[in-house]
């Protein structure tokens, strides 16, 4: 299975959800999680890949974007105490689930992706309706489930970070991007130490998946700062969409 074309192959996809994920301010791993289970991956080395490759996409393009302002450093880092205590508790258990018992839960990943984001409003920065301090505690609770589901999935946790910096801090929706591309690395990287430990990290499929994402991220970063975010957002559901449903007819059948 580790020839040329599976490198290759990572290669790809790690460009791909490296490009997208910078454009939606997630790690990519709802794409290639599903992606490498549906190629023929054991779905926990799929996941523990996924999150490595997520640190890829987190570094690319992460200082052009800062440079840009778009990046709130403190919102990140007071949302990730939460997300990292979320993702340990997430490696540890999924690590001892069965592997089509992760598929469901990539899958719900996915639709839950796809939901986020029709509701995503695409207007400019505003005021949080719950105030600073409450809304940033109700941003701090939703994170650490955000975490959790990145270790169990093996996702960056954007597809819920994203909207909670939009939806509840009110950041624009490029800095909320920008934001949580900063945060999903963050995340990964304490899932993917678990998982590393824990010895389901595969180099050969790893290794291609980061040099294909962070590529993919860099680009993608300097695509963010000119494209439209509700230009892509239908894109990003109907993925969503297709992926969760090839994941649920696998793990049933």
């Amino acid at each position: 299975m580790y020839d040329l074309v599976t490198s290759v192959m990572c290669l790809v996809i790690g460009f791909l959800a490296g490009f997208v994920g910078s454009l939606l301010g997630i790690g990519g791993g709802s794409l290639t999680t599903p992606t490498l289970i549906l190629y023929g991956v054991e779905a926990h080395r799929a996941v523990a890949a996924s999150l490595v490759a997520i640190l890829g996409t987190s570094l690319g393009g992460i200082f052009h974007l800062y440079k840009r302002g778009l990046v709130r450093v403190k919102a990140a880092f007071i949302l990730e105490s939460a997300s990292i205590t979320g993702a340990f508790v997430g490696a540890s258990l999924a690590i001892r689930l069965p592997s089509n018992i992760v598929s469901l839960i990539v899958a719900s990943a996915l639709i839950l992706s796809a939901i986020l984001f029709v509701i995503i409003p695409v207007e400019k920065e505003r005021k949080s309706k719950l105030g600073l301090r409450k809304s940033y505690i109700v941003a701090w609770i939703i994170s650490l489930a955000a975490g959790f589901l990145s270790a169990t999935a093996g996702i960056g946790g954007g597809i819920v970070k994203t909207p909670v910096l939009t939806l509840i801090l009110g950041l624009s929706v490029k800095s909320a991007v920008s934001t949580s591309k900063l945060m999903v690395g963050i995340t990964a990287g304490t899932g993917a130490i678990t998982y590393g430990i824990s010895g389901h990290i595969d180099p050969y499929i790893a290794v291609p998946l980061v040099i294909g994402t962070y590529t993919g991220a860099w680009v993608g970063a300097r695509v963010l700062t000119r494209i439209k975010a509700k230009n892509v957002r239908v894109i990003a559901v109907l993925t969503y969409v297709i992926f969760a449903t090839s994941l649920l007819i696998r793990a049933i059948l």
